[in-house]
């Protein structure tokens, strides 16, 4: 049993249960007659709680089983040679430069690079799998919160 996956499926879980309990307070607006903007965020926090669930029950089931396929993250956590402590340091790095390249440029343009920028740092290399997926889910899932959902996404200074 790894204790990181349990420590950290634990924290998770029992702070996105209270966020999820809380959320009302931090989604104001919305247009009037339409689906109420607390939804989305709603569904993905009690997904993200699912899933900690899911982690914490696989971490106790597998006790004692020795994961076979095992990502560079995990090696960070580890400690394994070869892999560098500061892929993590890197990591938080892109996803804190993400949240501000939101507010400047906005979904449309960050979001691409980001996934970019993560895919290549986890060891995605095959750019005819990574190009159309970068390219394309950005714009789809724009797409799908405005028009179903209702959702304006940031769209940045420089397009307002």
């Amino acid at each position: 049993m790894r204790k990181v996956d349990l420590t950290v499926g634990i924290t998770i879980a029992i702070l996105f249960s209270l966020f999820l309990m809380n959320i009302e307070k931090f989604v104001y607006g919305g247009i009037p007659g339409s689906i109420s903007p607390v939804l989305l965020p709603k569904l993905i926090v009690a997904l993200i709680v699912v899933l900690s669930i899911i982690m914490i029950g696989t971490t106790i089931l597998n006790k004692n089983k020795k994961s076979a396929h095992s990502t560079i993250i995990d090696k960070a956590i580890d400690g394994d040679e070869g892999v560098n402590q500061k892929l993590i340091v890197i990591y938080i790095s892109i996803l804190l430069l993400y949240l501000l390249s939101l507010y400047v440029f906005g979904f449309i343009l960050s979001t691409p690079l980001v996934m970019f920028a993560i895919m290549f740092l986890l060891g995605g290399r095959n750019m005819k799998v990574i190009l159309p997926l970068v390219l394309i889910s950005p714009l789809l899932f724009y797409y799908l919160c405005y028009h179903f959902l209702k959702v304006i996404l940031p769209q940045g200074l420089f397009f307002v």
